[in-house]
């Protein structure tokens, strides 16, 4: 029961934050993703049945010489979740501030822009 919480809490996360223009990818992109695009991992701080808070890391990648794309989505998507409050029949989540950073990469054409938040989340009644 727990896991499928845990589903629906990704789907949610996944659904208020694709409205970008950009492709938006759980965990990780697909081999030759094309740029630019969202990744999003959500790892939980405290544990039992269901997760109470943790950690939303999303990560915007792109191909370009500045940084200016992946700020910009990271813009729009702060916008989205910054003291926002999220549910569905099954689960909901509220987020907190984030913390931003630009990530080096070997390659330097590819650009990163990271940003952590910190949420909590309940399961609702009626699974």
């Amino acid at each position: 029961m727990g896991m499928s919480r845990t589903l629906y809490l990704r789907d949610l996360i996944k659904e208020s934050i694709t409205d970008t223009n950009y492709q938006v990818y759980q965990d990780e992109a697909p081999e030759g993703a094309s740029y630019p695009y969202v990744v999003f991992e959500v790892s939980a701080t405290t544990e039992d049945d269901f997760p109470k808070s943790g950690i939303l890391e999303i990560n915007a990648w792109d191909r370009h010489n500045t940084f200016s794309r992946v700020d910009n989505v990271m813009d729009i998507i702060e916008g989205k979740l910054r003291h926002q409050f999220f549910k569905n029949q099954y689960v909901a989540f509220r987020t907190f501030d984030g913390t931003r950073s630009h990530i080096p990469d070997e390659d330097k054409a590819i650009k990163r822009t990271r940003e952590k938040f910190i949420i909590r989340f309940n399961s609702m009644e009626g699974e």
